[in-house]
């Protein structure tokens, strides 16, 4: 009501004002500005703010042309730099738009008081921190045109300021579709003077263009350099087609981008090395794009070990699809390579189930020419198939005893007495199972001193108890006092002695007294050793007692029967042995 009042007072049309609408604030305002013979018409509308309204009256006062900012879509701030503008007698035409923030308002503003053509920076779409890089290249004197696109990113207008800046003709990598780092490398490439051409192309990634950029800084042609500067081959690949290119080598055998880096890197060793790598590149492009062989995924699984053992094969042009499976370690694949290398049959033995010592016996069977299917199955053990190549290979018939059930040295005791002159009939009596090997090594003693076995040859009686009964027997004592399973072998061997020494069996005797002092000779054991005897890993021998030096015929040699002191068998149980 006051200003009403003062209005009143002063004559002017209160009438203009007496909006109930009106704070006392908007109302001073308008009464001050008739007061003044300013157009309130400009103000005079309840959306305004104080403050806009007095904006608003300052450019009415300075006689600027206010309609450019006397809108409430603009904010006070908007209109601030508007009305400078216009004191500063700028062509605020080029930002007075409502879509400009106050920001933007301000950079454009600044721009042109500083005498700069702003056209460049006249686009809403800009965000103020590409308007600096715009008013950056202004104030270096860059054409900024170059850049001044709302699609570039800042880091990618930093990439042309530089270019710009240095001189260069940034057009092969000023556009959108380039990342900032395919830009600096190529404008790295223009710098260095190389022809970009050949990477210019945003389906390269950086590390390729890099890749690309280098080759020819380093000298090579732009004919040699297009033989792996494509998007489809990644960095190592490249890497793997250019060491090809530099060394000479025809890089079109293995420039596939369906090839691996390190199939790549194997053909390119290949190559270096003058082998024939054709049966490797065809298998490798032909197989693998057979889905059913899934040969990449086979390879992926794969250690380093095992495609070596692939890289020989194809070194020896044998047939690597033979053992291209995980399932082998590397000594197994080995042991399939030495067979392919010989021209054996391996299907025979290439079979994940048998182990490499296995593969071994089998392969070595096949190298003397012996039937090798009498043993070539996994049931049998690599102990179990020594023995069986060993008697086949001294031309004796095993496929009576070529049986799981018979352990290795079983099958040793039987094959020794067939080796021994024995006929078929007396062995047959011992090569049963319920015997085992050390048993049976008494029975065949027996037989082959010419001794009557059937006294002892009862699975009841260990292998020591039977020694004992054969020791009196080889000395012509009456062995039926003792020849008793429920006598153990330690009073067997005192009443024995006893005997040998002609003393009586009786209740009253101590049998231990006899032994002190004495000299005991139990004479000549008929082929025994006391050596010791050697291990036999992996065997179940059902034993009765204890291995002693006497349990083993002096015929027994180290050989591959003891399949862990092979030297085949030390070379796959080392590592390092890799090369073979």
């Amino acid at each position: 009501m006051n200003e009403i009042k003062l209005g009143l007072r002063t004559g002017i049309d209160v009438t203009q004002y007496t909006d109930p609408t009106y704070n006392a604030d908007k109302m001073y305002f308008i009464r001050e500005g008739l007061e003044n013979n300013l157009d309130v018409s400009q103000y005079a509308d309840p959306k305004f703010t104080e403050d806009q309204i007095r904006i608003i009256m300052t450019g009415l006062k300075e006689g600027v042309d206010v309609s450019y900012y006397a809108k409430t879509e603009y904010d006070v701030v908007q209109m601030y730099y508007i009305l400078t503008g216009l004191e500063s007698g700028l062509d605020v035409s080029k930002y007075a738009d409502p879509k400009y923030t106050s920001d933007q308002m301000a950079i454009i503003h600044m721009v042109m008081s500083q005498g700069y053509d702003v056209s460049a920076l006249c686009n809403p779409e800009l965000s103020t921190t590409q308007m600096h890089y715009i008013r950056s290249g202004l104030v270096s004197g860059i054409d900024v045109t170059k850049y001044a696109n709302p699609a570039f990113s800042t880091e990618q207008m930093s990439s042309i300021i530089y270019g710009l800046e240095k001189g260069i003709d940034v057009t092969p990598y000023a556009d959108p579709k380039f990342t900032s780092q395919q830009m600096d490398s190529i404008m790295f490439g223009l710098e260095q003077g190389v022809d970009v051409s050949v990477y210019a192309n945003q389906q390269f990634t950086q590390k390729q263009m890099d890749m690309i950029c280098f080759s020819l800084m380093d000298g090579m042609s732009v004919s040699d350099v297009a033989k792996f500067a494509d998007p489809a081959f990644s960095v190592e690949q490249m890497n793997e087609i250019k060491d090809g290119v530099r060394d000479n080598l025809d890089v079109s055998i293995y420039a596939d981008p369906e090839l691996t880096p390190q199939q790549m890197h194997n053909i390119y060793l290949g190559l270096s090395a003058g082998i024939n790598v054709t049966n490797y590149v065809n298998m490798v492009k032909g197989i693998e794009s057979n889905p059913e062989k899934e040969v990449k995924s086979l390879l992926s699984q794969m250690d380093m070990y095992q495609k070596h053992q692939l890289m020989l094969g194809f070194e020896s042009n044998v047939d690597v699809l033979k053992y291209m499976d995980p399932r082998y370690d590397w000594k197994q694949m080995r042991q399939i390579r030495y067979g392919l290398e010989k021209g054996l049959n391996v299907s025979i033995y290439a079979d994940p189930k048998y182990d490499k010592y296995q593969m071994d016996a089998i392969r070595r069977g096949m190298e003397s020419g012996i039937d090798v299917s009498k043993y070539a199955d996994p049931a049998f053990n690599s102990f179990q198939m020594f023995e069986l190549k060993k008697a086949m290979e001294s031309g004796i018939d095993v496929s009576f005893y070529a049986k799981p059930e018979f352990d290795s040295y079983q099958m040793r005791q039987i094959s020794e007495g067939l080796r021994h002159g024995l006929d078929f009939a007396s062995v047959y009596t011992y090569a049963d199972p319920v015997f085992n090997g050390f048993q049976m090594n008494e029975i065949r003693i027996g037989m082959e001193s010419g001794l009557d076995v059937s006294v002892y040859m009862d699975p009841e009686y260990t292998n020591e108890q039977m020694k004992q009964i054969r020791y009196g027997m080889d000395h012509n004592i009456d062995v039926s006092k003792y020849a008793d399973p429920s006598i153990s072998a330690s009073d067997m061997e005192e009443i024995r002695q006893h005997l040998e020494y002609g003393a009586p069996i009786t209740g009253d005797i101590n049998i231990g007294a006899l032994n002190n002092g004495n000299n005991i000779n139990t004479g000549d054991h008929n082929g025994f050793i006391d050596a010791p005897i050697y291990g036999i890993p992996g065997n179940n021998f059902a034993m009765g007692s204890p291995i002693t030096g006497s349990e083993m015929s002096d015929t027994t040699t180290l050989d591959d029967q003891n399949a862990l002191e092979d030297p085949e068998f030390e070379d796959l149980d080392d590592p390092g042995d890799i090369g073979d």
